[in-house]
């Protein structure tokens, strides 16, 4: 079966509106769930290191924008990310939906603590977790 990378497997999925470095970056869809919102992206050559998997730093740009994500929807403010730490558990390689989930911890003034989860095929590729700061309210 030959995939579409056009789309996310499933009902559902938006193309995410952000422009900037994310339309650069990706194509990043978006699903309201339950529990929050799900992000996807397909995973393509230019996101790749020289040994064929995905590089950390696209990692870390898509898990910014999953977790980060997740203040918005709870807090409605704009946030900048002032620290985040991801762990990498399994490589992720060409080809692979990317999805992501990100869920809010706590709040201690104007700081957001925000963790979430990044998995292929079911799996999970990285867990991240950091913190944020309200910069403004959404226009």
């Amino acid at each position: 079966m030959e995939t579409n990378m056009s789309e996310p497997m499933g009902e559902g999925w938006t193309r995410e509106g952000h422009g900037g470095f994310s339309a650069v970056f990706a194509e990043i869809w978006r699903r309201e769930e339950e529990g929050g919102p799900a992000f996807a992206m397909w995973v393509e050559p230019r996101h790749l290191d020289v040994t064929g998997h995905m590089a950390r730093g696209a990692l870390l740009s898509f898990a910014d924008h999953v977790v980060g994500s997740a203040g918005i929807k709870v807090l409605g403010i704009s946030q900048v990310t002032i620290q985040l730490q991801v762990s990498f558990i399994a490589p992720i390689r060409e080809g692979d939906l990317l999805l992501g989930h990100g869920e809010m911890v706590g709040t201690a003034g104007d700081i957001t603590h925000l963790r979430g989860k990044l998995s292929v095929d079911g799996k999970t590729v990285a867990v991240a977790d950091g913190r944020w700061k309200a910069v403004r309210p959404l226009a």
